[in-house]
């Protein structure tokens, strides 16, 4: 602790051995015969005023004339308290060398009686099964520039982040200052020190940036030499922190190829690691793909596992199914999903070094677009959704009782996007810290079975287990309860005996699904009673977990007070084949007849995959019309359920922050907090978001794909428009998924999409476009015609990609079953009696 160099002391180290109760003072001791004995003292911290233990002893043994000594001191500490992340006890050990019985020099140095050490896929804090709830640090100081020495910041911050439930973290290619090790030493909480090689381009002899960087072609082994010697004096210089958890030699080094396996560093890191500190972990490498971590590495302790991050975590009930590895695995860098960031940060950096422009540009779009009032509304709906995500893959990784830990990425937003539970000033989102404890904690109830929507008439079987990493085995009170509407059902089971480490079934529920008229959200709130780890006073701990899930009719299908008539194309009626939808007129409506011309009726609904010419005349003279589709002369980009990866704004692909649903009849009864939540993931996987902006007018929005503040658009996901007198209703949800087609949602969607709006105020409301912006004129040479009009009979239809569309309609025309045959209609040919017509086909 102090800061003043010692003359004959070096490198100090204090060993702790739970196990005994000791610990072992080793230091090196320099400038030959200037001390004849040791005395090393421990006191408590905060220091008392007298030593909890002391031993003085003689060294002249060990001394030789001017050369340097190693000394070892060993001190037993009766009934030490242990650190852990709980009880951050803290000892200092004051090491004093004499000479004659008078003081030559001393040393002041910090530790905590821990034990870590592993039992095949077990992590052991002191004899105690641990798991590892980490989260990702990726180093933003926009007021302090870089990192701080100011401990009680890191102690403010460390305060914020202990109350989210995390008891480890990840520092990515970092090793901070000793200030932010104190205040983790004191507060409890357990980081990676990882050295700072951050990728594999940086790897001697190997990495591009390592050779463009060396212009005088020095051979890879110095650079090997330099690296090894800081790594080295970086293990000496910290390793009396009992924070650390393990020493880390680099970032993904396995993710670009190098032969990792084969480097001289890989083994000499470790080599170096176990001289200096043989009391903790080490690992080579901090992320590394399942493949590679299969295979193990005698240079690794544990494995940091890349799990499929890419993947939809709601449906990807797989993602975490990871054999026993024989060593504790850790989900490396997991999660990571962007969420709206709020433009006032932008206040917050003046004054500082930064200048966000980031955020400075995005604000402008948004006042451009006058869409700026709507940014928290945005930002709450956004973290609903960052939050589902990350609880939904936490629950299934916890399922996995070999899977020994994780770090949720990141705690603090990164630089040009938003991917933390804090901002980039860190004030707190809208995710609860209860929240987030739920899943983030050491006992984590977990439900399996639950479907994201049900219909009436089926069952909702759930069983209920538990995942304890808590001190002891459970015994208490479960209780489930189930709320739809204004009912409520408990169900109560005794818990006995849930072992420590493993996952325990609790108990099962059946719930019928009743007789409804409209939807209703379901939740299911469980809580787990017991009594708390005090011994001295009882206490009573409590564990929560909610989900919700959606009940529908059991029926859903149009009724007669929507339109008189409704006419879907082909691929609509293949979608809704118990809807007795009409197909499209051949003839026309007579009484419209304008110069021998025949009209579709006017006093109709459509539903259309595509739209023609033919139903958007129709709409222009007072049709409703839903388009299930893209809109030929409006450019879409496809989306998925979950938000985007690491950073928002490289590409408009990788742009999507959630989404926002606008109160109106059509979602009021399927929505709930303006996001879309489990019940719409196949809906939205593959779904298109229209880039509104190019569009004569911006549309009524009924649902949003959000944007990041990066790079701001007008996407809508589902909107209206008027035509002439009539009305347009376009959706970009993927309704033709395999999944859609299951899911109630979609048909309640579709048919609500069919009513009119409520009255002819609201209609008015509604901005208007064009007939001639919906189906553009094709130009054609001079005596062709377009040949193409609609499929009159296709016995297989899908949706798939076309040069138009990321979700077309597909007719297939190759033969899967005899008999099969594909009609269409053309237009009028251009020459009619000509003696021949030629068609070109592509497909």
């Amino acid at each position: 602790l102090e800061a003043r160099p010692t003359q004959y002391l070096k490198d100090v180290f204090i060993k702790p051995d739970v196990q005994k109760s000791e610990i072992t003072a080793g230091f090196e001791l320099v400038g030959g015969r200037q001390a004849d004995s040791v005395k090393v003292e421990v006191f408590e911290w905060p220091k008392a005023q007298s030593a909890t233990a002391a031993v003085e002893r003689s060294i002249q043994e060990s001394l030789g004339e001017n050369k340097t000594a190693s000394v070892a001191v060993t001190v037993p500490i009766p009934g030490a308290k242990l650190w852990t992340p709980d009880s951050p006890n803290l000892y200092i050990a004051r090491v004093t060398l004499l000479k004659d019985g008078q003081e030559t020099d001393s040393l002041e140095t910090r530790f905590g009686m821990r034990e870590i050490r592993f039992d095949g896929s077990k992590i052991l804090l002191n004899g105690k099964r641990f798991f590892l709830r980490g989260y990702g640090d990726d180093h933003i100081y926009p007021v302090e520039y870089s990192m701080s020495c100011d401990k009680e910041m890191y102690l403010r911050r460390l305060q914020i982040i202990k109350s989210f439930g995390f008891n480890h973290v990840r520092h990515h290619s970092t090793v901070l200052p000793h200030e932010y090790y104190e205040a983790c030493d004191e507060i409890g909480m357990l980081p990676n020190a990882e050295f700072l090689i951050g990728y594999p381009a940086q790897l001697p002899g190997w990495g591009s940036l390592w050779k463009n960087g060396n212009p005088e072609n020095l051979p890879k082994e110095v650079a090997n030499a330099t690296m090894i010697e800081r790594f080295g004096q970086v293990i000496r210089e910290y390793r009396n922190h009992p924070c650390i958890f393990a020493w880390v030699f680099g970032n993904e080094l396995n993710m670009g190829q190098p032969p990792w396996d084969e480097m001289e560093l890989r083994t000499q890191s470790w080599e170096t690691a176990k001289r200096l500190d043989p009391t903790r972990p080490f690992m080579d490498l901090d992320g590394d793909w399942p493949r590679f971590a299969r295979a193990g590495r005698e240079t690794a302790d544990f494995h940091s596992v890349l799990f499929d991050e890419w993947s939809n975590p709601v449906t990807n009930l797989k993602k975490f199914d990871l054999e026993d590895l024989g060593k504790p695995v850790i989900a490396h860098e997991m999660g990571n999903y962007l969420t709206f960031s709020r433009p006032d940060q932008i206040d917050l950096f003046e004054g500082t070094a930064f200048k966000p422009f980031w955020m400075v540009n995005g604000k402008a779009k948004l006042e451009e677009l006058g869409l700026l009032n709507e940014v928290e509304a945005w930002a709450l709906a956004s973290e609903r959704l960052y939050f589902f995500l990350h609880k939904s893959g936490l629950e299934t990784l916890r399922k996995n009782p070999t899977i020994s830990g994780y770090h949720w990425w990141l705690i603090q937003d990164y630089w040009t996007t938003s991917n933390g539970l804090v901002d980039l000033f860190f004030r707190p989102k809208s995710v609860r810290p209860d929240e987030v404890r739920m899943v983030n904690a050491p006992v984590v109830l977990l439900a399996d079975g639950l479907e994201r929507t049900y219909r009436s008439g089926e069952t909702m079987e759930l069983k209920f287990r538990v995942s304890n990493f808590s001190e002891a085995p459970i015994n208490g009170e479960f209780t489930a309860e189930i709320t739809l509407g204004n009912r409520k059902e408990t169900r109560k089971f005794t818990v006995k005996d849930a072992p420590i480490g493993e996952v325990s079934s609790i108990g099962e529920i059946a719930l019928p699904v009743p007789a409804l008229e409209k939807p209703e959200q379901v939740k299911i709130a469980v809580s787990l009673t017991t009594d708390g780890p005090n011994e001295g006073a009882k206490t009573t701990q409590i564990n929560r977990n909610v989900w919700t899930s959606w009940f529908f009719p059991a029926e859903i299908r149009p009724d007669a007070t929507i339109a008189p008539a409704i006419y879907a194309d082909e691929m609509i009626r293949d979608l809704f084949p118990d809807w007795n939808l009409q197909p499209i007129p051949e003839s026309g409506d007579a009484q419209n007849e304008k110069q021998n011309e025949k009209r579709l009726p006017a006093a109709a609904v459509y539903v259309v995959s595509w739209l023609n010419p033919e139903v958007a005349e129709a709409v222009n003279r007072g049709a409703r019309c839903v388009l299930l589709g893209d809109l030929e002369n409006l450019d879409s980009i496809r989306i998925t359920y979950k938000q985007t990866w690491w950073k928002a704004g490289d590409s408009e692909s990788q742009n999507h922050c959630g989404t926002f649903v606008y109160p109106d009849p059509l979602t009021d009864a399927v929505t709930r907090d303006h996001w879309c939540d489990g019940a719409w993931c196949e809906l939205l996987d593959g779904a298109n978001k229209f880039k509104a902006e190019a569009a004569p007018a911006a549309p009524q929005t009924l649902i949003r794909a959000l944007p990041s503040l990066v790079l701001v658009q007008n996407t809508p996901l589902v909107f209206r428009v008027r035509v002439g007198s009539g009305l347009l209703t376009v959706s970009g949800l993927n309704h033709f998924s395999d999944g859609a087609k299951k899911n109630p949602l979609n048909a309640w969607l579709v048919r609500e999409m069919l009513r009119p709006v409520p009255s002819e105020a609201a209609k008015a409301s509604i901005p208007a476009w064009p007939v001639e912006f919906l189906v553009p004129k094709n130009a054609l040479p001079e005596g062709l015609t377009l040949g193409f009009r609609k499929v009159l009979n296709a016995p297989h239809c899908t949706s798939g990609f076309a040069y138009y569309s990321p979700n077309a309609p597909m007719f297939i025309a190759r033969q899967k079953e005899a008999g099969d045959l594909v009609t269409w209609q053309t237009n009028p040919t251009a020459t009619p009696g000509a003696p021949t017509t030629t068609f070109l086909f592509a497909g």
